[in-house]
């Protein structure tokens, strides 16, 4: 966190807060939607404790959109909600489509009928979860306030921002993502490219909205997608373009993983089944618990280096780490600090804003899964260019 954002905290928590207040409308001058586009390279989305996700890798042409609702009187700092529609002048493919059914555009979930629900879905992306899968990561609205999926506050002059709330879910499929090739011109909402599936060449019309940065993929709602196997929820997941710490300390859950029993742990269960990094989290009993609803048994771990018991060599400079017995598998550290590092920068008509964050990641729907490591640590770094937009 920079030492101007640092000297605001401390202001505001003497109840001055200089910064203008955010009023109940935005003036005319102001943008009324700030546009997201990913840069999928220059992220990273590091979950699970094995590290066998972590190369799964962000899809470049994974596009947000957001509505101004209110700035301060300076058309500063505004707050925003989303995710909401652009027109097709600024974004030729539309990204709200049916879970079920990706290759139809939807509104509502009536849209979708047997297809499922309505949702705002980045490109599908390849990945391994220990064996090939395709990822697909949506935006899923807070069901008990009936709130947007994405809120927070954008500054203007700096291309700071704080998300409150970005409500995420993960859902994956057995199996590779099914590609899209010979599309000359992809992310333009013309399906020039035919899908390949299984590996085979189809008739199967596309259109590439998704290009792989880990694996080589070239990915379109247009091709058929397997059975959504199970969903990871990422619930009020807070992101920031500062800096988010986690270090270790005795406040910090027990493992359970074989072995581990005693190490202290980034990440724990609750018995209500939800993720935890410290008592007070969890609504009944302690973080770190063994068990939870009908007895399931949970195997919480820092890494997976020597089978949880060997030293994970961290890098804090490059905030990665390598197994000491294999190289070529990440992990996290046993103590120290663990680090995402947000920042904003300022261009000519858009700014270039990295938000990060740090949380426990829960299992995919059933107790524990130990070829990904969830439940686990979870470092979040996603860089986007965000241009503001007036519409009249």
């Amino acid at each position: 966190m920079s030492s101007r954002w640092l000297f605001v905290l401390v202001l505001a928590a003497c109840g001055r807060d200089p910064r203008p207040a955010i009023g109940d409308a935005a003036p005319r001058s102001c943008p009324t939607h700030l546009d997201l586009e990913l840069q999928g390279s220059e992220s990273r989305f590091e979950p699970g404790y094995t590290g066998l996700a972590h190369k799964v890798g962000l899809a470049t042409g994974s596009n947000l959109s957001v509505a101004i609702t209110e700035c301060d009187e300076s058309c500063r700092r505004c707050s925003f909600t989303g995710p909401v529609r652009p027109p097709l002048a600024v974004q030729r493919v539309v990204a709200q489509r049916c879970l079920g059914a990706l290759a139809q555009v939807c509104t509502t979930d009536d849209d979708c009928g047997v297809g499922g629900s309505c949702r705002f879905v980045f490109p599908p992306i390849s990945s391994s979860f220990g064996t090939p899968t395709c990822s697909l990561t949506y935006f899923e609205p807070v069901v008990a306030a009936e709130t947007s999926a994405v809120q927070g506050v954008f500054d203007l002059q700096t291309g700071e921002m704080d998300m409150a709330v970005l409500n995420l879910a993960v859902a994956v499929t057995l199996g590779a993502c099914q590609q899209c090739r010979e599309d000359t011109a992809p992310y333009d909402g013309i399906q020039g490219g035919l899908c390949t599936i299984s590996g085979v060449p189809s008739d199967v019309p596309c259109d590439i909205v998704g290009i792989g940065t880990l694996f080589t993929a070239q990915t379109s709602y247009d091709c058929p997608l397997g059975t959504l196997l199970a969903t990871i929820p990422l619930p009020g997941t807070a992101a920031t373009t500062g800096t988010l710490r986690w270090t270790m300390d005795a406040s910090r859950p027990n493992c359970t993983a074989m072995g581990a029993t005693g190490k202290d742990c980034w990440c724990g269960m609750c018995s209500t089944g939800t993720s935890c990094i410290k008592d007070g989290d969890c609504a009944v009993g302690k973080c770190g618990v063994a068990s939870g609803p009908a007895s399931a048994t949970y195997t919480t771990n820092n890494h997976n280096c020597a089978l949880g018991v060997g030293t994970c060599n961290w890098d804090p400079v490059t905030r990665r780490g390598r197994c000491a017995d294999d190289v070529t598998t990440p992990c996290f550290p046993d103590s120290g600090s663990i680090v995402a590092a947000g920042s904003s920068t300022v261009d000519k008509g858009f700014y270039i804003s990295k938000i990060a964050t740090l949380r426990c990641m829960p299992s995919f729907g059933v107790p524990t899964d130990p070829a990904a490591g969830f439940p686990g640590p979870m470092l979040f770094e996603a860089t986007f260019r965000v241009a503001p937009r007036t519409e009249p």
